[in-house]
């Protein structure tokens, strides 16, 4: 999944190979989880944010 590649692979091919379907959920969530966390700080404040999403 995430993380570094093998020692064995050239970089350049682990950063622009495509995502999989577990990645791309994980990915998603992240996203939505920041939407949310900007749309706290823009309502209620930064530290409540934190307080909430970190």
């Amino acid at each position: 999944m995430f993380g570094n590649p093998e020692k064995q692979r050239d970089l350049k091919d682990f950063i622009l190979e495509k995502i999989n379907k577990e990645e791309r959920k994980v990915i998603d969530t992240a996203i939505a989880n920041a939407a949310k966390a900007i749309e706290e700080i823009l309502e209620n404040g930064i530290d409540i944010a934190m307080n909430k999403y970190n």
